[in-house]
């Protein structure tokens, strides 16, 4: 939620298994998918490895990007294609070399020791491909959809620790150096304006206008190059 530095070095994480997966496609599906599907729906795949590229090093700068839905809709037809691609692939390797052989394990070291040859190589990278579209499209539609806002907001029972949740996730980041501002619901009325409580509770007393205040919380998180977070 705070976009912290655990949060960069995941998506960091991902930008490199996109790498990965991006040589997997150029080292052994693309030749075959250019056999079987129009130039138009390949080069779909690869719009989709740049759009997707571009959406996480967004992230990582701190960005909210706002291209989430159509890169999801992108991926979307990126699985169906490398769905009906793996079919294909699955029957081709068969239809060649017999039933079974696009499970079998002992079929490829025998390939890649006696043959030296690794039929099996573009299904097996497409299966891989799936694997890594379907977590990403996970992590865009929860992870990245819950990092990227603004509000938290946070229920349940009286005593099952959601101000002690509240003040351990404040000093975790206070380790880190980062700005957290921790208010009790107790302090706020309907009398006052909730921006006026905030700044008596931090010292700045009732002179102080709204942006004014904003401005400050606003340069104090930004000094720490993370979002600050305000607690109620």
């Amino acid at each position: 939620f705070s976009q912290s530095s655990k949060w960069q070095l995941r998506v960091l994480k991902i930008i490199k298994k996109l790498a990965k997966a991006k040589k997997d496609w150029d080292s052994f599906v693309v030749s075959s998918a250019a056999k079987h599907f129009s130039s138009d729906i390949v080069q779909n795949v690869i719009t989709t490895f740049d759009e997707l590229r571009s959406f996480l090093e967004c992230l990582i700068d701190g960005g909210v990007p706002q291209r989430a839905r159509s890169l999801n809709d992108s991926l979307n037809k990126c699985i169906d294609f490398l769905i009906n691609l793996k079919g294909i692939l699955k029957n081709d390797l068969e239809t060649k070399y017999g039933k079974g052989t696009s499970s079998s394990p002992m079929f490829r070291q025998f390939r890649a020791e006696y043959q030296c040859d690794f039929p099996a190589a573009a299904y097996d990278s497409v299966k891989r491909l799936l694997l890594f579209f379907n977590k990403v499209k996970h992590f865009i539609e929860n992870d990245v959809a819950f990092s990227v806002g603004r509000f938290l907001f946070i229920e349940g029972q009286a005593g099952i620790g959601k101000t002690h949740g509240i003040i351990d996730h404040a000093l975790s980041r206070q380790k880190r150096g980062l700005k957290s501002f921790v208010f009790f619901g107790d302090d706020f009325s309907e009398t006052n304006e909730p921006w006026m409580v905030i700044a008596q509770k931090l010292g700045f007393g009732t002179h102080l206008q709204r942006n004014e205040l904003f401005g400050i919380l606003n340069a104090a998180s930004e000094s720490t190059g993370y979002p600050g977070i305000i607690y109620i």
